[in-house]
Order: C-alpha cells, then structure tokens, then sequence
C-alpha cells in the first residue's frame, strides 16, 4: 500500500512539474538562401507561431538604422504593408501606425506600435517593437492586431576588407480576426523573407 501511494505521489509531483513548464519549441530553419535565414517555432500560450529571421549585410550599421527610421517609406520595403503613418518621434522613440495587408477574404489588420532605439556599449543597436491595442473595434473594415511584439538587433562584424553588419529580426503576433493557423504558421517566414530582400535590394541600390 505503501508502495503505490509513493507512485502515486511521484506521478502527481512528475505531472504538476511538467504541467508548468514552458512549452515554446526550439527554432526550427523553414526557409535558407545564402544571405538569410528564417526559423519559426510555437510560443507560449499562443497557436500562432512566432520568426527569427537573420541576414548579414555587406554595409554598416548605421545605414541600416537609418533607414529603420524612415518610417513614412515602409510601405515601399516592409513586407505586406499597407501604409506606415509616423505619430511621434524623439532621438531614441519613435511611435507609428502601421496597416499590414491581410490575405483574401480577410480584411487588413492595423497597430500602434512603441519603437525604442537601445545603443549597446558593444557597437549594437537594438530596436524593440511593442504594439499598443487600443480598441476591439473594426474601423472602415480594417482591424487592430491582437497582439503584436518582437526586436531588430544589429550587430557590427570585424573585417578588415569590408563593413559587415548582422541583422537578426525576430517577432511574434496574433491577429483579431478568427484566422485559421494553418493558414498563418505555414507562411509566416515569406513576410521576413521578402522584407530582407527587400531592405538588401534597396541599400544595395543607393
């Protein structure tokens, strides 16, 4: 009798332990060019899954931040956005209104977002994304994110022939609408993928 209350015990504090424990995935790579690399993975609490997406440019870093804050041009590189409106802007914040394309049938989603610039004393520069929902409510049938929160990091590479700069973008959200995941999960990495061609394409062309 003894003995199986033990077991019983063990399997109860076993059960509880892993129960709590936090179930996000390890990053797996989805897509890979010789440039850039997209991994995605669950996180917590949510069926939409999250990126990481990573590229090394051959260009320095500052150029990359400038351009981070042009905000008014993101529609002309930013993946599947719509339109990019700047509220507020200080040194290091910046605070804009940005409307992402939705796939047919469903209808654009939009979202506030909180941007902060964060200089290392390494050389980085650290850019965190976070969206501010105000409303549940559908305006002119475009809809605010549920959620929406991620990082830009760029990292400064020693060379001695040539500037080199990594970018690592990682970002995770959930939309208002009730959009099926298997829908989203398969094709999350097209909008960092395209992003960073894009971003290359257009500091290569200047």
């Amino acid at each position: 009798m003894q003995s199986i209350r033990f077991v019983f015990i063990f399997c109860m504090l076993f059960l509880t332990k892993h129960s709590y424990a936090d179930p996000t995935s390890s990053w797996k790579v989805v897509k890979k060019s010789d440039v850039i690399q997209i991994e995605t993975r669950k996180e917590t609490g949510s069926e939409y899954h999250s990126f990481r997406a990573t590229m090394i440019l051959e260009t320095n870093l500052e150029r990359i931040v400038n351009e981070l804050k042009k905000v008014d041009q993101y529609s002309d590189w930013f993946a599947f956005t719509k339109s990019a409106i700047l509220i507020d802007q200080s040194k290091n914040e910046q605070t804009v209104l940005i409307e992402t394309n939705f796939p047919w049938p469903y209808q654009n989603e939009y979202m506030e977002y909180h941007m902060v610039f964060l200089r290392e004393s390494d050389g980085s520069v650290h850019l965190n994304l976070e969206g501010i929902s105000k409303s549940n409510d559908s305006k002119q049938g475009i809809y605010p994110l549920k959620k929406a929160k991620g990082y830009i990091k760029l990292f400064p590479l020693p060379s001695e022939t040539k500037k080199e700069t990594k970018i690592v973008y990682l970002f995770h959200s959930e939309p208002r609408q009730d959009i099926p995941t298997w829908l989203i999960n398969p094709m999350i990495h097209e909008m960092p993928f395209q992003t960073f061609l894009a971003l290359r394409k257009r500091l290569n062309s200047k």
